[in-house]
């Protein structure tokens, strides 16, 4: 069986930007934003998939309703206090930086 992969929409990698256009280590976190095409399950697919590649936090964003979730191997909460955080720390996107219409 070959190789699987996924291209998030979005990576976060520590230690600055990669050297090559492909980037080999895992991601600290994956961010895929919801577009009117997109299928709960094929979305939920995407997500078990980074998790099980070892991405510690994927971000799923929702443009068209300016929410978002962070999913964890723990599971999945919304970031109802409109910061995006990395579980692991040391990261925080508040939702107006996203969104600078929320300002």
């Amino acid at each position: 069986m070959g190789e699987r992969f996924r291209v998030p929409d979005v990576v976060i990698v520590r230690g600055g930007r990669p050297a090559g256009r492909i980037i080999t280590s895992t991601p600290e976190i994956a961010v895929e934003v919801l577009s009117p095409d997109d299928r709960a399950a094929d979305v939920q697919g995407k997500i078990d998939d980074y998790l099980q590649f070892g991405i510690p936090a994927v971000w799923l964003i929702d443009p068209e309703r300016q929410r978002a979730w962070i999913h964890t191997k723990e599971g999945a909460r919304e970031a109802l206090d409109r910061v995006l955080r990395n579980p692991a720390g040391g990261l925080e996107v508040p939702l107006s930086a996203v969104f600078p219409e929320l300002l």
